[in-house]
């Protein structure tokens, strides 16, 4: 099975999570995982120079099993407070409906807010199965309090588009 999965956190450098264990048990057992991610940490990035961040695409990323190889697609950026939310939009949404055409996933399984809701509304209208893997209120994780209740919304406009839902707090 190819498994899409979409996220707005550093799947590289970020510790690993019950995502990175998941994703890399399933390489294990013969399915193919490509994640797109985002470099949530820019801004404390000390190394982090000029407005713009290409497309970046890792092979061979492993956190867990040493045997295990996900490619991890990070797409391009804007390194700019708020304005980095609207180009997510752009440059995910690109990279996701790239990947279904080329990758063309069995399942889409998002871990986030903005990527999460276009991949949910993407793999509705190419009848692509899709899994909200809920891990937390996103929403009250978004550090500019003013995006909270639009985060809100996305989240729950994505509850309702999933194919599933897997929560694993209350």
């Amino acid at each position: 099975m190819k498994i899409l999965v979409v996220q707005e956190s550093n799947w590289i450098t970020r510790n690993p999570h019950h995502s990175h264990h998941l994703m890399e048990r399933l390489v294990a057992r013969g399915h193919l995982v490509r994640v797109i991610d985002y470099d949530i940490d820019w801004k404390k990035s000390s190394t982090q120079k000029g407005l713009l961040k290409p497309r970046v695409i890792f092979e061979n990323i492993h956190k867990i099993l040493p045997d295990v190889s996900i490619q991890v697609i990070r797409p391009q950026s804007i390194n700019l407070p708020i304005f980095e939310y609207l180009a997510l939009l752009v440059t995910h949404r690109r990279e996701i409906v790239m990947q279904i055409d080329v990758f063309k996933p069995d399942v889409i399984i998002g871990l986030g807010i903005l990527n999460a809701w276009i991949a949910a509304r993407l793999a509705q209208h190419h009848n692509i199965p899709f899994i909200y893997y809920w891990v937390d209120a996103l929403d009250t994780l978004i550090p500019e309090k003013l995006f909270q209740i639009p985060g809100r919304i996305l989240e729950k406009q994505t509850l309702r588009n999933s194919t599933k839902v897997i929560a694993i707090n209350e």
